[in-house]
């Protein structure tokens, strides 16, 4: 896809104008396109977990996944303070999503497991 990306700018490049142009986004090349494959893709893997599990925190870890991903592919489109609020955002609220998860696996342990081992907690 980068390869893609690459060679399709390049010939929109030097078709249109005989200078390149400028690389103010040059970020927003690839980065536009991997975003918005890897948010079908999350969309699909959900879609996937509603038919294979009925694990409640498992259906909200990958929900706020795809919200994380869906706000860092809205940065893109902004700049300056809004640019960085809005990937801050992202980075907290996906950390925020797999700490609850986390928790909850960590808590729904089979209690066997734990006191036939002799670890207390």
């Amino acid at each position: 896809m980068a390869l893609y990306t690459l060679l399709d700018w390049f010939k929109k490049a030097s078709l249109s104008t005989n200078k390149f142009p400028k690389f103010d986004s040059i970020n927003n090349l690839f980065f536009d396109q991997i975003f918005t494959v890897l948010i079908l893709v999350d969309v699909v893997l959900l879609l996937i977990t509603f038919f294979y599990t009925d694990q409640f925190h498992k259906i909200i870890r990958n929900s706020g996944f795809i919200i994380s991903t869906i706000l860092i592919r809205i940065s893109f489109g902004v700049s300056g303070l809004v640019n960085t609020i809005l990937i801050l955002v992202a980075v907290l609220f996906g950390l925020a999503i797999i700490t609850i998860h986390n928790k909850y696996e960590r808590d729904n342990l089979p209690n066997n497991s734990i006191k036939n081992s002799g670890v207390r907690l």
